[in-house]
């Protein structure tokens, strides 16, 4: 715990969590920012494969959402400035290629060899 200006302060820093997807909604208050990680997981029981999905939900205010905008922004500049473009991997180009092509069961079974 340290002392900041008289004021005990303590941290609590989260784990990493990695987001594959992301959701945005909000409301005339908030916007809630919701990561989702999807992890396939072989049921050793004999269930066959399972997928786990966990959310990590944030909430902001609209002033502080539009501040987190421009230093996306920024970072993103910054970013490609250094390093190049970021473009979509060419996997999931093909994926999203072939989900459109084969929609319904096809398109899901397609999803679960990709997370499988």
């Amino acid at each position: 715990m340290e002392e900041l200006n008289g004021m005990k302060v303590s941290t609590n820093d989260g784990g990493v969590f990695f987001a594959e997807e992301v959701g945005v909604i909000h409301n005339p208050l908030r916007f809630i920012i919701d990561f989702t990680s999807t992890t396939p997981r072989n049921d050793l029981t004999g269930g066959g494969l399972r997928l786990v999905v966990n959310h990590s939900v944030v909430m902001m205010d609209p002033w502080k959402t539009k501040e987190f905008l421009n230093a996306l922004k920024e970072n993103i500049k910054r970013y490609e400035d250094e390093f190049g473009a970021i473009q979509t991997p060419s996997a999931i180009k093909k994926i999203k290629k072939s989900m459109k092509k084969n929609a319904g069961k096809k398109a899901r079974a397609k999803m679960q060899d990709y997370f499988g």
